[in-house]
């Protein structure tokens, strides 16, 4: 029988080896071939060519600066210029404005870059692995110790029972003396918030005491109190200052006093001075000198009269807030000795309102005031109860531990539920084990995909930095052109002989950057057109290669002027040339090569994929499976910068170590299984 067995199990082995070995056989016919490739940091190179025609009169267009102003015009169209000519100016202060708000924003754009140039701190799971290792290895340990102790249960019972009487006794004599001290503590805690309510709202409780002493004085008919209690409500309305502002009034009151004697004291002096009949007095001399002295009485008279006024202002300021307490205390006495209740209800409102208002209280640190002193009544009935409870446990505890020890004295006790305990702290060690394992897993997963992230952290911050780079490098481009201005006080001269063809500046005129200057060389010019798509890269002042015709020689010229797209879409642009034999009407090759800015990731353009869901490459990753480590397409979506004719450059969390799917002999999706096709 044993023998047959051992036969079964050999031929069950071989049988699986076969099995694997037809299955890995099939996986290497049926599983898509890929050749794939890396990214990396470059240019790109576009490029341009094709035939324009020949035109006579070529025009050489001259740059203006969008929102600067013109300061001179020193031509006109249609005047004939030399190279050097002075054709106009732009306001040089505004250029130099302009110079100072670049250097703020190079300056601005220097340090985010010194800013995101700082190294960030990665994120590192590896002490949260570490942490995971050491709780499976306590928690294996406590295992053990959770089997021993079922096994060694009965035996130790009495002595650990003893113990844990013990420390139950130690425990309610703790759990007393801790009680005691946080109810103390809480009952204080309310007590210091009590203390601190009153506080904030004693100003309040002063100005009800001293009405309802006011009201009282009154309802007794005391005028000696009246007075008093009146009096110490006008000190608290002024915060202790009513002298001092019974003072500024009394000196108010003088100074409008000597303000009007003094504006009587001027008319008096005007009337006697003045001879009324002196207006009808056949002398113009005498009639001047009335006239004369009339205006210079009206202005005095003006003058003090403004003295007069402005000392009733501040009179009328200084008494208005006092009115407005007198008027308060009168009604509200007036209302108290006529006894009618509902008049002295409202009057009461108005009075303690008017006193209130001068308060300036801080609402918000009375509602704080209040919200500390209820939670802390409230803290304290929780920690009240909470020990109540505390207590009452650890009392039952001790007290059973008391009566197994009897029952253990007596062999009366029951050990079943001992061992139940102890069975059900190996089986909570077991859990425990098997958490702290998945805790591991989920560590070393976290791990992984932290270091994934850094990646792209890492990455993303290189694009900052990049991006930030190539801005203050155009800036500086900007700054190095108005530098160039400014040396030149603002000037810009014929960069080529010729006629004025175009002025469309203005003086004065702030420009858009569409106005056009133009020069007309009397040479020759190459008129070309392109599609706008193909047009993008390159601007004016890009060089390009021109062929004359003449054994394959080749003139270096540039871009002069980029019109706008017409209805088909193409743009026209032209380049000037230099002197030579051509004819009006034909045509000469022309190419065009541009290096692009360099971007941090280059793939090749075969790399890129597009499907409703957007543009994306799939990368080679292996993951898991029941035969081991298998190669599955993975799709990671990408932005498309911009590209060439070979090369795509891409923002995406890609690496220098992802392998880029470029091509494949089958057509393949996302979590398809491939293999790298290698060379040989």
């Amino acid at each position: 029988m044993e023998k047959k067995l051992k036969n079964l199990l050999l031929l069950f082995f071989a049988l699986m080896a076969l099995f694997t070995v037809v299955s890995r056989a099939a996986a290497s016919v049926m599983v898509a071939k890929v050749q794939t490739d890396t990214t990396k940091g470059g240019n790109l190179t576009y490029k341009l060519s094709g035939s324009g025609i020949l035109k006579e009169n070529g025009e050489k267009y001259i740059d203006v600066f969008e929102g600067f102003k013109i300061g001179k015009l020193y031509i006109e169209k249609g005047s004939k210029v030399e190279k050097g000519d002075p054709l106009f100016a732009y306001d040089l202060k505004q250029v130099k404005e302009k110079k100072s708000d670049l250097d703020k924003e190079l300056k601005k754009l220097t340090l985010q870059y010194d800013k995101s140039a700082l190294t960030a701190e990665n994120q590192d799971n590896s002490l949260d692995v570490a942490a995971a290792q050491l709780t499976k290895k306590g928690a294996e340990e406590d295992l053990t110790a959770a089997k021993k102790a079922l096994s060694d249960t009965k035996h130790n019972i009495k002595k650990v029972k003893q113990e844990a009487y013990k420390q139950a006794e130690l425990d309610y004599e703790e759990a007393e003396d801790l009680r005691e001290k946080e109810e103390n503590n809480a009952d204080r805690a309310v007590e210091d918030a009590a203390s601190e309510y009153e506080e904030v709202i004693k100003p309040e409780e002063t100005l009800r005491t001293k009405v309802d002493n006011y009201k009282n004085a009154v309802s007794a008919g005391n005028g000696d109190l009246i007075v008093k209690t009146g009096t110490e409500i006008y000190d608290f309305y002024y915060d202790g200052g009513y002298k001092e502002h019974l003072e500024e009034k009394d000196s108010a009151v003088e100074s409008l006093n000597r303000a009007q004697e003094d504006l009587a004291a001027v008319k008096a002096k005007w009337d006697k001075a003045i001879n009324v009949w002196d207006q009808y007095d056949s002398e113009e001399s005498v009639q001047k000198a009335y006239y004369a002295q009339v205006a210079a009485r009206e202005e005095e008279i003006k003058n003090y009269s403004r003295a007069v006024e402005d000392a009733q202002k501040k009179l009328d300021k200084i008494a208005e807030k006092e009115n407005l307490l007198t008027n308060a205390l009168s009604n509200y006495q007036n209302d108290i000795k006529n006894q009618l209740s509902e008049n002295q209800e409202g009057s009461y409102l108005i009075l303690y309102q008017v006193l209130y208002d001068n308060l300036k209280l801080d609402e918000t640190k009375i509602s704080a005031a209040k919200t500390k002193l209820a939670r802390s009544k409230e803290d304290r009935k929780q920690i009240k109860l909470g020990w109540e409870q505390k207590i009452k446990t650890t009392a039952l505890k001790k007290e059973k531990l008391l009566n197994d020890l009897q029952e253990i004295n007596k062999g009366t006790y029951d050990y079943t539920e001992d061992l139940k305990d102890a069975e059900k702290g190996v089986k909570e060690a077991w859990r425990t084990l098997e958490n702290a394992k998945l805790s591991l897993s989920k560590a070393k997963e976290s791990e992984q995909l932290a270091k994934e992230n850094n990646q792209v952290q890492d990455k993303s911050k290189a694009l900052d930095l990049e991006l930030l780079k190539v801005d203050i490098d155009e800036k500086k481009k900007e700054i190095s052109k108005i530098d160039d201005l400014i040396t030149k006080k603002g000037k810009v001269t014929a960069p080529v002989g010729g006629v004025i063809e175009k002025n469309e500046l203005i003086l004065g005129s702030t420009l858009t950057g569409q106005e056009k200057f133009t020069i007309t060389t009397g040479g020759y010019e190459l008129v070309i057109k392109a599609d706008k798509e193909e047009m993008k890269p390159f601007a004016v002042g890009d060089e390009l290669r021109i062929e004359t015709g003449t054994s394959g020689e080749k003139i270096t010229s540039q871009i002069e002027n980029i019109e706008l797209p017409d209805q088909d879409g193409n743009v026209s642009f032209t380049a000037l040339l230099p002197e030579g034999n051509y004819k009006n009407g034909g045509s000469l090759n022309y190419e065009i090569s541009k290096d692009s800015e360099n971007y941090r990731s280059c793939i090749p353009i075969q790399a890129l994929r597009q499907d409703s869901m957007g543009t994306y490459v799939l990368i080679v990753k292996e993951k898991d499976s029941v035969l081991g480590k298998e190669e599955t397409a993975f799709r990671l979506n990408v932005t498309l910068l911009s590209q060439d004719t070979d090369t795509a450059a891409v923002e995406a969390a890609l690496s220098e170590e992802d392998q880029v799917i470029t091509s494949s002999n089958k057509n393949i999706k996302e979590g398809d299984r491939v293999r790298i096709y290698e060379a040989e």
